[in-house]
């Protein structure tokens, strides 16, 4: 339910299955809609969505405010953006940290005039 005017007609939020298979018995997807606006007649529209998998898929922008953990492998489609003004990249591992590219150089980029390095060892191709 939802509370709203008689004359609203569309929930303002969907907790939905949507199949993504008919084979067998059929499975599918857990689908979160919400709508952007007071109208009600707009339709809610899909914000989330957790695949049969297990994947989760969030629609637009995502707001964590605690530590995210990461278990996995993380693959972006796009650029990673820090907006923080002093960011520290920490690696606690217990052998090494290596940043590598598929696809031409990995590049060291600083906006200001240059780029602090500290002990660094230089043995054949490996910098370390």
């Amino acid at each position: 339910g939802y509370v709203g005017a008689a004359l609203q007609h569309k929930p303002p939020a969907v907790i939905a299955y949507e199949q993504t298979s008919d084979a067998g018995e059929t499975n599918g997807d857990l689908v979160f809609g919400t709508r952007s606006t007071t109208d009600g007649s707009t339709a809610a529209s899909r914000v989330m969505r957790i695949r049969a998998s297990g994947a989760v898929e969030v629609d637009g922008d995502t707001t964590v405010s605690e530590t995210v953990r990461v278990n996995k492998d993380v693959t972006l489609d796009a650029d990673l953006v820090v907006t923080k003004g002093a960011t520290a990249w920490t690696h606690s591992g217990g052998t090494s940290l290596v940043v590598t590219s598929t696809n031409g150089f990995v590049k060291v980029v600083s906006s200001s005039q240059y780029v602090d390095v500290e002990s660094v060892r230089f043995t054949d191709d490996y910098i370390g």
